[in-house]
């Protein structure tokens, strides 16, 4: 199944939004984390925090309602149409900014699953 975005922006959350669930213990300080990071990125510097979080969680839903699952975790091959669908929908620049972002976001201590979600980010958008 593919996943379609309204814009740019859409699909780098979408990317967030994976890593977040990757370790299955997504948690409010992660999310905090994440907004505070997206606000000093310029394609979402017009959303106020409120805005932000409403938009990670739509997108998030739409997501995990989208692509296939095993026992509440993203295929393999979900991932790998999403995170295909992205770089096709976002510049090489903002590819760079997000993987940036989600290095920050893995900072405070990476799980075997999130180590292997950003090694894919990595080398799906350099």
């Amino acid at each position: 199944m593919t996943l379609t975005f309204e814009d740019d922006g859409e699909a780098f959350l979408s990317v967030l939004a994976l890593v977040i669930g990757a370790d299955m213990i997504g948690n409010l300080s992660e999310r905090d984390f994440l907004l505070e990071q997206l606000d000093g990125i310029e394609r979402f510097g017009d959303l106020t925090p409120d805005e932000l979080g409403a938009r990670l969680g739509a997108v998030t839903d739409k997501v995990y309602g989208s692509l296939p699952q095993r026992d509440g975790t993203l295929t393999p091959e979900g991932i790998g149409s999403l995170l295909g669908e992205v770089k096709r929908t976002i510049d090489p620049e903002l590819g760079r900014t997000l993987v940036r972002t989600t290095e920050k976001l893995c900072a405070d201590g990476i799980c075997a699953p999130e180590e292997d979600l950003l090694a894919q980010i990595r080398q799906t958008f350099g």
